[in-house]
């Protein structure tokens, strides 16, 4: 109740619309807007991993993420147990790999990583 919804942008002539679940344009636009106030928070977290559940190749929401993560000082090694579980449903996606390096070389400790 405390922040506006920011719909998507769509433009109404599109030529190529892309229909999202209900669901997830809720998700969005509770984002977009968390993103435009700064927001860092649990809240926030919580919304990317939601988010992130149904679209895991989501740049901007690990980026954003990843900033709350590093803002917040929440538990690394929590993050990376997600990471870790989100990297074996989806083994090849890229912003999964990258955000967890990205925690590790926070952690500045190498010890979980493949050699």
């Amino acid at each position: 109740d405390d922040i506006s919804p920011i719909p998507q942008d769509d433009y109404e002539n599109s030529l190529a619309p892309i229909h999202y679940s209900n669901d997830y344009k809720t998700l969005m636009n509770l984002f977009r807007a968390c993103r435009q106030a700064g927001e860092k928070s649990q809240r926030v977290l919580q919304l990317t991993k939601s988010i992130i559940e149904i679209n895991p190749a989501h740049y901007t929401v690990w980026q954003y993420r990843r900033q709350c993560v590093f803002n917040l000082i929440a538990d690394l090694d929590d993050e990376l147990s997600y990471t870790l579980e989100m990297a074996l449903e989806h083994p090849k996606n890229y912003q999964i790999w990258y955000h967890r390096r990205e925690v590790v070389d926070q952690l500045n400790n190498y010890e979980k990583e493949i050699p």
